[in-house]
Order: C-alpha cells, then structure tokens, then sequence
C-alpha cells in the first residue's frame, strides 16, 4: 500500500515536464546517462542507445529532439526496446527506477522560480510582464492553488 501524506501544506502543482522552471537540463541530462551507464555494459551499445534519446554520454546534454523533455517515459523505452533487446513492457519500471535514482535530488528551481510560483494563479501571473508571463505558464505549465499578489519585494 502507498504510503499516505497530508496535503495541507501544498498550495500548488506545477506540471514542469519540459524544465521552464527547474531547468531540464540539469535534472534529465545527467540523469538519463547515468542510468543509461547503469543499465547498458557494453559501450558501443550504450552510445547507439543515447544516440536514439538523444542524450551526449560525455556532456550529458540532451537534444532538443529528446523525448524526455516533453514525452511520456514510455517513448524513450520504445526507442531503447528494439536496441537492447528488451520487452518495453518489462523494461520500463527497471529504466524508471534508474532514471529516478540519478534524478533524485537534482530537481531545483531555476532562478526566479519562487517568485514566479508566488505570484501565479491558474492561466497566468500578475506581474509587470502579465502579458507574457500569461503566454509563458499557459503554454508550458498548469498550476492549480491560490495565488498571492507580486509586491515590488517579490
């Protein structure tokens, strides 16, 4: 059974798949080659594998194509699936947990992120940049909770 916690201390869920406020890059870049460098020994095999995700192995980039950016975690192992001859059924829990392992920890607000969750409401901010700012949240995150008025502190 999962284990239960009070929601009363949570005020907002921000759906954040593609990084605009934790910044992908340093979450899912390393955390994709790492599990990558757990779950295929064979190097070449590792590199044909990151090459059909997306992910550098040396820099830890990933491509602007890459499916974890914006896909669901089924994508990536149908891509993997027919590379390291594996049931994507089967293989996905194993490739979350490894992905999960190396991202635990790395998820961090980007600059600013605070602010911009203070000042939030559903469909879009109150700030000086309203306009845009509706644009940018409505486009790339759902938020849902009550939301505070931006002071110029904030």
């Amino acid at each position: 059974m999962a284990e239960q916690m009070s929601l009363s201390g949570i005020w907002a869920v921000v759906f954040d798949k593609d990084g605009t406020w934790t910044g992908v890059h340093r979450t899912w870049g390393p955390a994709m080659a790492g599990a990558l460098r757990d779950l295929v020994d064979d190097p070449t095999l590792r590199a044909e594998a990151a090459a059909a995700i997306g992910v550098d192995l040396d820099t830890h980039e990933l491509s602007v194509s890459a499916p974890i950016i914006a896909a669901s975690n089924d994508q990536p192992v149908a891509l993997l699936a027919p590379i390291l001859e594996v049931e994507p059924e089967r293989f996905l829990p194993i490739f979350e947990e490894r992905l999960f392992a190396h991202a635990d920890g790395t998820v961090r607000p980007l600059p600013g992120g605070g602010r911009r969750a203070r000042c939030a409401r559903p469909g879009g901010l109150l700030d000086r940049a309203r306009h845009q700012r509706r644009r940018d949240v409505s486009a790339r995150a759902t938020l849902f909770g009550p939301w505070t008025q931006p002071t110029d502190s904030t």
